[in-house]
């Protein structure tokens, strides 16, 4: 026998949510059926927002509806503690910069693999790619490698099968949000999407470090940690004006995206000011770390705490005025909500987080000198 569920105010956002998050999965899974050599690049760009997705509103389906669902898997478990960067319950910078050594050096070997590379000095083979959309950088071999890579280094002793045993258990997390969607929206073509086309160059990790940090700090691993901060919140955006994500989930990612790259850099710039007999980061570093946002726009951040909990948790019950509670207006109640808490009205937020998000992928691109997308050397080119 079904139970009578009370569906409140604070729910309606939720739902609302979980439908773009289904709507988000079947343009994925359009991409994979209709695109299908472009699919697996796709995949590893969506992998990090997926993790997230699936992280919470799992237990807030079986909570609030009874639902038994698939539990969440321990890889998608790490992804999504690993998007958060430098934590401080998870990574402090000193074990991230160990992890960042031991994937630079496994990429490393795994480039110098490759045909003629095999013959070459080390220190002329490219070691590492970078894929953009539409000249937007989305994602590195060593930031995915970051992400998607577990304590036995399966990702690079059996990346195939690993790869796919990760994108399977992330499918199947999504299922619920793929049916729900099904199940909404009765036209279809609001599925499609079109085909996600990346480019990419190869390049040598350390002659981006030498061509852009090194006269900043002795670190090499500052460009991987701030290159990571860059790629999330780029390819947030990549995703968004290709047609992937609807409004309210990229409201979603880029609270908590923004509000991630603010608390691992606030956590970098406290590391860097704690003596070191090994490392040196220079007063031009910490400076340009300390204005990637304004003074301004880090007030409005810290703020985005309790917005960034509620859309994470799919729990919005505390930021819904009691006067509000017998609506069943979407677009009000998501007004009230962010209101509660920034003080602005939807338009004004939307406008914010597109501001602060592409000013930050600009200051980062800057500090570390990330290369631009140069076509003459696409190695994906036919």
């Amino acid at each position: 026998m079904l139970t009578k569920v009370e569906i409140s105010a604070a729910d309606i956002i939720c739902l609302e949510l979980l439908i773009e998050e289904g709507i988000f999965v079947q343009r994925i899974m359009h991409q994979h059926n209709t695109y299908p050599h472009t699919s697996s690049i796709l995949a590893l760009t969506v992998i990090p927002f997926l993790a997230l997705i699936e992280h919470d509103s799992i237990p807030y389906l079986e909570k609030k509806f009874g639902f038994s669902l698939p539990k969440e898997n321990a890889d998608l478990i790490r992804i999504r503690h690993k998007t958060k960067s430098i934590d401080s319950r998870y990574l402090n910078y000193q074990k991230y910069r160990e992890e960042a050594a031991r994937i630079i050096e496994a990429s490393r070997r795994r480039f110098q693999e490759k045909g003629i590379a095999r013959l070459l000095p080390p220190s002329f083979v490219k070691d590492i790619g970078i894929s953009y959309f539409e000249g937007m950088p989305i994602y590195s071999t060593f930031s995915v490698a970051n992400v998607l890579d577990d304590e036995n280094g399966s990702l690079w002793s059996n990346s195939k099968e690993y790869c796919s045993s990760v994108g399977y258990n992330a499918g199947s997390a999504c299922a619920f949000h793929y049916c729900l969607a099904e199940q909404v929206i009765k036209d279809k073509r609001f599925f499609l999407s079109n085909e996600f086309t990346v480019t990419a160059n190869d390049h040598t990790y350390s002659s981006l470090v030498k061509k852009s940090i090194s006269r900043k700090t002795n670190d090499e691993y500052v460009f991987f940690f701030l290159s990571e901060q860059l790629l999330r919140l780029s390819s947030m955006q990549a995703l968004r004006k290709s047609g992937f994500l609807e409004k309210t989930i990229w409201l979603k990612l880029a609270t908590v995206y923004l509000f991630h790259a603010y608390k691992a850099i606030g956590s970098f710039i406290g590391v860097t000011h704690k003596p070191s007999q090994k490392f040196i980061y220079s007063q031009i570093l910490l400076s340009e770390c300390s204005g990637i946002f304004s003074r301004d726009e880090k007030k409005q951040i810290k703020r985005m705490k309790k917005l960034r909990n509620a859309f994470v948790h799919y729990d919005f019950e505390d930021l819904i005025d009691a006067t509000m509670s017998n609506s069943r207006n979407f677009d009000l109640l998501l007004k009230t909500a962010i209101n509660s808490i920034m003080e602005m009205n939807l338009s004004q937020y939307e406008s914010f987080l597109s501001t602060v998000v592409n000013k930050a992928i600009m200051n980062l691109k800057a500090i570390i000198g990330f290369p631009e997308y140069d076509p003459k050397c696409n190695v994906f080119a036919d």
